[in-house]
């Protein structure tokens, strides 16, 4: 059993990860002037995205 959980925990993630990458390319084909009024963060050179690294954003200030 602990196998099938791993894959549907694994399933689940992988869709997850997807919809985000799909969300941000949707977004990111917008034009500049409507990303801004939707409160878009502006793209950076060496930013991390969902479709490479994972951002670090959300972790506490140390």
């Amino acid at each position: 059993m602990f196998g099938i959980y791993s894959l549907v925990r694994y399933a689940r993630r992988l869709h997850a990860s997807r919809e985000r990458a799909r969300m941000e390319r949707i977004f990111l084909d917008l034009p500049i002037e409507l990303q801004r009024d939707i409160g878009w963060p502006e793209i950076r050179e060496n930013a991390p995205t969902v479709l490479g690294q994972p951002a670090q954003c959300c972790s506490p200030a140390q």
